[in-house]
């Protein structure tokens, strides 16, 4: 009890009405039958301090209390439903991390960097954001709005991964998978992919990549059902293949024609018997077989075109270095055989064998050039191996070898021009290796050697961040937020004071407490953006 005086008196000076009795004592030995006496009423009042100290007490009572109320008034308005905010936005952005992975290399690296890195910058421009920012809501509101975005650019690169695998798994069937069908669907899923790789995409264009991925998926799914479009245009290729053949045909009249003609006899009897040219004798037993001896017979025939227009002696070597391998392919119903089909007519109208490729490759006469040449991290960065002899660059022959990037703990990447990006300087040390897809090989740098290893002899080297300027607009933030709390707190310490002196002290703290708790004043300070906007 002599606690709670002591600090009720230190707060403010405490009266007390009450009487004071005089008595009269005379001196000497008369007597006297009663002393005189007076009584006085007085008001006492009680203070342990000087006045200067004790004012001084109260008004930093007063300050820490309303300080108090205040801060409780903008930790739940302000303070706290950011931090939840943050909280959500960068669990979703954790669960994003988890949906990213799950992508396999079938994806366009571009695709998978392009998702990975906005996530990235969508969680450092999250966490960049103030939480004494009374923009900080309608910020945040922007960031889950981007996340929307990228979660379903995310989900559309996972549905291309199934499409991509699906029509891998297809072009290896000789049956119920009509090359026509394959080659329209591979157009499809690389123009979805051309959507997705933009930097930014709006919701118009992932509107277009999922329809484009859903249209793929849905002929995937219905290789072998009738279909009356390919059943035309079939029959309208039919058609243009019996006039190129024919004996007075562009194709048909070169002499290199009837000689193939009798080492392929199964390749023409849809010429031959004309029955195809008619949709209606096309059923969707027909769709593979046919659309794939459509496929061959033009293959068949860009070779014949390309043999002509060689010199006479370079088609004796032809005829043994391409033919050997062509041929073979051509009597096979597969997509895969068919691409491969397709790049040894390519190397041969190019005059460059994959064995010239493999030469260079074991000297190692490449170079890695990446764009930019000095990045920021976790910026985008395009990696390609470019041959010292630029005419190989571009050449068919080198897509018979498969580029494999050695990223160490982060990973593998295969490709001639990948995507990558690097999150410190650490990382940007790699190498390079070649594998023969004739024959699954490695190269190596000499027959019997090791295997041929390519590193830069200077790493990537990444630029430092400069200083944000969103750092000093935080600094800002803070400033402009405790000047404004302190002086909407300075004009209620006055009024808060007398409360406190017309009460008793704890009942007055309490009040004061509310009064920094509820004030409109400091309300105002929290919500000051959308006050300053109307």
């Amino acid at each position: 009890m002599r606690s709670r005086s002591r600090c009720r008196a230190s707060l403010k000076s405490r009266s007390k009405k009450g009487v004071s009795c005089c008595n009269l004592h005379l001196g000497g030995e008369v007597g006297c039958p009663a002393p005189p006496t007076k009584t006085i009423p007085v008001k006492v009042t009680l203070q342990y301090w000087c006045p200067a100290q004790q004012r001084f007490a109260s008004w930093v009572f007063v300050l820490v209390v309303l300080l108090a109320g205040g801060g409780c008034s903008v930790s739940l308005s302000l303070l706290i439903p950011h931090a939840l905010q943050h909280m959500r936005l960068l669990q979703r952005i954790a669960k994003l991390a988890q949906k990213t992975q799950m992508i396999s290399t079938k994806v366009d690296s571009a695709v998978r960097v392009g998702v990975r890195v906005e996530r990235l910058r969508l969680r450092e421009l999250i966490r960049e954001v103030g939480a004494f920012s009374a923009d900080a809501s309608a910020i945040l509101k922007d960031y889950a709005a981007s996340l929307d975005l990228l979660d379903r650019r995310v989900s559309l690169a996972k549905e291309l991964d199934e499409a991509a695998e699906v029509l891998h798994s297809l072009g290896g069937k000789s049956a119920d998978a009509p090359p026509t069908v394959l080659k329209n669907v591979r157009k499809q899923l690389d123009r979805a992919t051309e959507v997705l790789k933009r930097p930014m995409p709006a919701d118009p264009d992932l509107q277009e990549a999922q329809k484009l991925i859903q249209d793929a998926k849905d002929r995937l799914r219905n290789t072998a059902s009738e279909d009356k479009q390919l059943a035309s245009d079939l029959a309208a290729r039919v058609v243009e293949l019996i006039n190129d053949y024919d004996q007075n045909g562009s194709v048909g009249k070169i002499k290199k024609c009837q000689a193939l003609r009798e080492q392929l006899k199964e390749l023409f009897v849809p010429i031959e018997s004309g029955e195809y040219k008619t949709e209606l004798n096309i059923r969707p037993r027909h769709y593979h077989w046919l659309s794939s001896v459509i496929e061959r017979l033009d293959i068949l025939s860009n070779y014949i075109r390309v043999w002509d227009y060689r010199r006479l002696e370079d088609q004796a070597s032809v005829e043994e270095e391409c033919e050997k391998a062509l041929l073979p392919c051509l009597r096979l119903r597969t997509w895969n055989d068919l691409c491969r089909a397709r790049r040894l007519v390519k190397e041969f109208e190019q005059d460059i064998l994959p064995d010239t490729v493999e030469t260079e490759l074991s000297k190692k006469a490449i170079s890695v050039h990446s764009v930019p040449i000095e990045p920021l991290p976790n910026q985008p960065v395009q990696l390609e191996v470019c041959f010292n002899q630029h005419c190989l660059d571009e050449c068919a022959a080198h897509e018979d070898f498969t580029c494999v990037w050695d990223f160490g703990a982060i990973g593998k990447e295969e490709g001639w021009k990948i995507w990558h990006y690097f999150r410190n300087n650490k990382e940007t040390r790699f190498s390079v290796s070649f594998r023969d897809e004739r024959n699954g090989t490695t190269v190596r740098e000499s027959e019997g050697g090791k295997e041929t290893t390519y590193s830069p002899s200077s790493p990537i080297q990444l630029r430092e961040k400069s200083e944000k300027a969103w750092s000093g607009q935080r600094k800002l933030e803070w400033i402009q937020f405790f000047v404004a709390f302190g002086v909407a707190l300075l004009g209620l310490i006055a009024g808060a004071r007398a409360k406190l002196m017309e009460l008793d002290v704890f009942t007055g703290l309490v009040g004061v407490f509310l009064i920094g708790f509820g004030a409109d004043t400091v309300k105002n300070i929290v919500t000051k953006q959308s006050q300053g906007t109307a």
